[in-house]
């Protein structure tokens, strides 16, 4: 019963983190309408610049959360600019771009850094807990708290500020959105950097509970999709419970199986939601 406790609340707070790797690319897929596929290497930029900062200069990697976020602001903002100018079919022509651009931040990353694996050691973080006979990670517990201050940020955010608003209406719906006077492509460009932001945000978590090298974006872009897919684009209250859930159900499917049932367990539960609910469990931002 112990162990069953204890692999439940271990999920659940890493389903925090999940719901953080997914929200990014759930807002730019509602509003923009482009599945941007360089989610996974804008969080390995965070990852390493908290890396950079703490083996340099000894910043611990929760203070490098807001130049993460910042950096990868200006990123997104100058992709989506770039994104703007192409042709149509632009949200196919979207996603081979970002593709591309994947590819390249890949590359880049593996010239910078090579790829060998980086791992970030904070004391506290590898810190451990008893309570009930049970043991918990401080570091999990840190980064599961740190998420959901975040979500809760966007949520406040897009529900009572005139720029999140416009986020919602143009989410709805584009043209009537135009048409009350709202700038949709300065939306757009608010809403790619908003999302490379969060990207970036969830890197220094990242890399506290992970290993850091370049095609370490995979996995997380990966989870983003089964999370966008399953909770509905957007939906930051959605897209916590699906983080949780999937969280617990993979460190069931661990403890029942074995780890390396995983990352098969991932794509087992995006081709189900597909099948089962494209839908999403809510129809999508603002509704």
């Amino acid at each position: 019963m112990t162990l069953l406790l204890h692999s439940l609340l271990s999920g659940a707070l890493i389903g925090c983190f999940y719901a953080l790797l997914a929200v990014g690319l759930s807002l730019i897929l509602g509003v923009v309408r482009v599945f941007n596929m360089a989610h996974g290497e804008f969080l390995v930029i965070g990852a390493y610049l908290a890396y950079g900062l703490w083996s340099f200069l000894g910043i611990d990697p929760l203070l490098a959360i807001l130049p993460a976020s910042l950096l990868l602001f200006v990123i997104g903002v100058v992709v989506q600019t770039g994104l703007s100018r192409l042709g149509e079919p632009k949200r196919l022509n979207g996603l081979v771009v970002t593709l591309g651009l994947s590819m390249l931040l890949q590359n880049l990353m593996l010239q910078l850094w090579t790829g060998d694996y980086q791992v970030l050691v904070v004391t506290y973080m590898q810190a451990t807990i008893s309570f009930g006979g049970m043991t918990l990670n401080v570091g999990r517990l840190v980064v599961a708290a740190a998420a959901i201050v975040i979500i809760l940020a966007l949520h406040i955010f897009i529900s009572h500020t005139y720029p999140g608003k416009a986020m919602r209406a143009t989410a709805q719906d584009r043209e009537a959105a135009e048409m009350m006077g709202i700038d949709v492509q300065r939306i757009d460009l608010l809403t790619f950097g908003l999302g490379a932001a969060l990207a970036g945000a969830a890197g220094p978590l990242f890399v506290t509970l992970n290993y850091v090298q370049p095609a370490a974006g995979r996995e997380p872009l990966i989870i983003a999709l089964v999370l966008t897919i399953w909770s509905g684009v957007g939906e930051t209250a959605s897209l916590l419970a699906g983080g949780i859930i999937l969280g617990v159900v993979e460190a069931m499917a661990v403890v029942l199986f074995g780890g390396q049932w995983r990352e098969l367990l991932f794509f087992l539960v995006l081709l189900g939601s597909l099948f089962l609910r494209p839908q999403g469990l809510r129809a999508g931002l603002g509704r």
